[in-house]
């Protein structure tokens, strides 16, 4: 872990120092938290364009919303509210380069194309986080779904306005019939059905299996298999006396 942390901090480079004035609030910012007001007011000092709001953050489908225990809806509405800053923080550096683009004229060429440049970097680091969120709520969810359906989590799915996608159901319904298919075709070895697993050794000279009566002892698999025999009948009451079920004393008997 330290080879690869000081191969890290080696290969790093580093831009032309800011303005002092710069460094030091930004390097404020990045050492201490917003309180709750400052936070507010920033939110309300940016507004998302017009036409930027097809950028917008997925709500959870609320089939599954209901179904979701306490805890982790808790987790699903702290994982939308760090996408809805990350949604203004993309509008801000639009806002940036939209400005930089309007005023043109006013600056050299050199500045706008360096400060639109730096912009779209930043909004495509946002957005990136952006989408790798969307993808750890689906990854939290998926272990409270039947595993049939688990197939609607995968990081392919395409999200809209839903994070499940709008139709649901249609979803649902592709991803068990997936799901059966590959149940079916695991079922297959040498082009025969092999219903039953095979025992595979735990130790050696044992053997595990999925039957719950393999590795019980002779006489409980006898039990329960609905037959009985006199050898395993234990008499009741006074009788119990007459039939003595230890070996030494059968021993004893058939000797006299």
């Amino acid at each position: 872990m330290e080879s690869l942390l000081e191969d890290i901090e080696k290969t790093a480079t580093y831009g032309p120092a800011l303005l002092e004035s710069v460094s030091v609030g930004f390097i404020k910012t990045a050492s201490r938290p917003l309180t709750k007001e400052s936070k507010a007011s920033i939110k309300d000092r940016i507004l998302i364009p017009e036409n930027l709001k097809d950028v917008i953050v997925p709500k959870l489908n609320a089939e599954i919303w209901k179904l979701l225990p306490s805890q982790a809806k808790i987790f699903e509405i702290k994982h939308q509210q760090t996408q809805e800053v990350l949604r203004l923080s993309l509008s801000a550096f639009a806002t940036i380069a939209n400005t930089m683009a309007t005023n043109k004229k006013d600056m050299p060429a050199t500045v706008v194309s360096s400060v639109i440049k730096q912009a779209i970097d930043g909004g495509n680091l946002i957005d990136d986080q952006f989408q790798a969120i969307s993808t750890r709520r689906r990854y939290d969810i998926k272990k409270h779904l039947n595993p049939e359906y688990s197939g609607i989590c995968s990081a392919q799915t395409k999200t809209s306005e839903w994070l499940f996608g709008a139709d649901l159901a249609e979803n649902l319904k592709s991803t068990k019939a997936t799901s059966t298919l590959m149940r079916n075709s695991v079922a297959r070895k040498d082009g025969r059905f092999t219903p039953y697993p095979r025992m595979r050794p735990v130790m050696q000279g044992q053997f595990q299996s999925s039957s719950l009566n393999w590795n019980r002892p002779l006489y409980q698999q006898y039990r329960a298999s609905g037959h009985q025999s006199h050898r395993f009948a234990r008499p009741q009451g006074q009788n119990r006396m007459l039939y003595p079920s230890s070996q030494s004393f059968q021993h004893r008997v058939r000797k006299s």
